[in-house]
């Protein structure tokens, strides 16, 4: 069993919790969440991406949910019915920020902000975290980067059944598109404090995982680092980094992008 914990607030931080399957009573591991977004109005919907087959020749739309900024975060007919216009409105459609090549078969999954959790039990967290580099959208001037962590953890629960297959997908797609996180505001006065993030990625194997990622050197790429969480072992992210040391000898608990 997995467990998964999800709380709205008005606050703008976000904290995440995260508990081994050894470290409970009943043997779930546990990924718990406090999403505290903005801007206002949020849209509060949690709306479920049904699973899908597509095309050889397909391609999958990448999205930058602030630029529509509120509520809906989104309106297409690729995922679903919940992402329509409503009815009754004139809503416009939102405009993909870039497209990258799809895959055959896509998992369901229940969406907000970010993925939450899709229909093989794996789970993800997120809390937003400061760097020492920064990047930007594809969409904007000067721009290189393709991917947020809401997309990023998206694909992550369309294609995966496993928190390593997580890490690794997120990770290979943030260094050949690029990251850029959702809060690092203006070019000409960066927000580092905003510039990064952390997810906790569990799944029905019992697995949890700690990822980090931020954007290369020159507003561009990614690094990215990830750790399994021992089964008798609880941790706690803060809007901050927790990794603290890496052992990429050891592939079975520690993952790092090659930067």
């Amino acid at each position: 069993m997995r467990a998964f914990a999800f709380l709205a607030t008005s606050a703008h931080a976000c904290t995440l919790i995260a508990v081994g399957s050894k470290a409970t009573i009943d043997g779930s591991a546990i990924v718990a969440h406090t999403n505290d977004g903005m801007p206002s109005p949020n849209d509060l919907r949690l709306v479920r991406v049904p699973a899908m087959n597509h095309s050889n020749t397909s391609q999958r739309s990448v999205y930058n949910y602030l630029v529509r900024r509120g509520n809906p975060r989104l309106v297409t007919a690729e995922r679903g019915p919940g992402y329509m216009p409503r009815n009754g409105t004139d809503q416009a459609f939102s405009i993909p920020t870039g497209y990258i090549p799809q895959v055959p078969t896509t998992y369901a999954y229940w969406d907000h902000d970010f993925g939450m959790q899709n229909e093989v039990q794996l789970s993800i967290g997120e809390s937003t975290c400061a760097a020492k580099t920064v990047g930007y959208p594809v969409d904007v001037p000067n721009g290189r980067n393709l991917f947020d962590i809401d997309e990023l953890s998206k694909i992550a629960l369309e294609r995966c059944d496993t928190a390593v297959c997580a890490v690794k997908t997120m990770g290979a797609l943030a260094e050949e598109f690029g990251f850029y996180g959702e809060y690092s505001k203006d070019p000409l006065v960066p927000a580092y404090a905003g510039s990064a993030e952390a997810l906790i990625i569990a799944d029905k194997y019992q697995n949890v995982w700690i990822f980090h990622i931020l954007t290369g050197a020159h507003n561009s790429g990614a690094i990215w680092a990830a750790q399994r969480l021992g089964d008798d072992q609880f941790t706690i992210v803060p809007n901050t980094f927790v990794i603290r040391t890496l052992n990429l000898t050891d592939s079975a608990n520690y993952l790092a992008s090659p930067n």
